[in-house]
């Protein structure tokens, strides 16, 4: 199963962790897993280049680790969490429609 752990503070995301694998089907063909990986990679990848914010990343088999520090820049601390809850909402549409696979857990810190 993934997890998906999603934290935030006054309301807004600080940090997304996904850790395991789904289980759907063999590694390579799990398209489950490959959902799931492609939506945190896009989130990255946009961070990084589409908002510009300061990130803390790690990224390792089966787990991938996000930290989104508070921005200096408001312009870019709005953009980060734009893409932070549109990726929350796809994490949470896919674990209603997947929920033997992949689950979503909230904390407000």
């Amino acid at each position: 199963m993934i997890t998906i752990k999603v934290r935030s503070r006054n309301e807004d995301i600080n940090t997304i962790r996904v850790i395991g694998h789904a289980g759907y089907a063999a590694n390579g063909e799990d398209i489950i897993c490959a959902a799931v990986s492609a939506l945190a990679i896009s989130l990255l990848n946009a961070l990084e280049e589409v908002a510009q914010a300061v990130i803390e990343k790690r990224i390792d088999e089966g787990d991938i680790f996000i930290k989104v520090p508070p921005q200096q820049d408001e312009q870019r601390h709005r953009a980060a969490q734009v893409l932070l809850r549109s990726f929350f909402l796809s994490a949470e549409n896919l674990a209603r429609e997947n929920p033997r696979y992949v689950k979503v857990e909230t904390q407000e810190e």
